[in-house]
């Protein structure tokens, strides 16, 4: 029973400094590359600091891969936009956010010769503004 408690104690002891690690981390590369902004906004369109730790983690790795700060995230790892999410919210990101394999198509046919057939280029195909077009 008592080394079963050293091995508790050990794993959390690790865990813990597995985490503030990971903070640690985040809080560097927050201070290299959003602080200059983010710290003390030059305009009202540049969210605070505060702001951004109201936010959920996940929105915050979804701004810096695909959002507005997609740019200045583009040199930060998967892992660095995390790092970076987590230190900010003091949450955690839930899942990979980065893929963009779930909800697309399995199979994508290609596009058809857009100058065949019927072509709907504006509120309607004729000149009554007919919102009907023949098959």
């Amino acid at each position: 029973m008592q080394a079963m408690r050293r091995m508790l104690v050990g794993v959390l002891v690790l865990a813990a400094q597995t985490v503030h690690a990971q903070h640690e981390d985040g809080a560097a590369i927050y201070d290299q590359h959003c602080a200059t902004c983010h710290a003390m906004p030059p305009d009202k369109t540049i969210p605070p600091r505060a702001v951004l730790a109201a936010m959920a983690p996940n929105a915050v790795v979804e701004a810096l891969t695909t959002g507005n700060m997609r740019v200045q995230g583009a040199p930060l790892t998967n892992e660095q936009r995390v790092a970076v999410a987590e230190y900010l919210t003091g949450g955690t990101v839930t899942a990979a956010v980065n893929s963009f394999s779930q909800g697309m198509c399995e199979n994508i046919s290609p596009m058809s010769e857009p100058m065949t057939g019927q072509q709907w280029t504006g509120w309607s195909p004729d000149e009554r503004n007919q919102r009907a077009q023949l098959a």
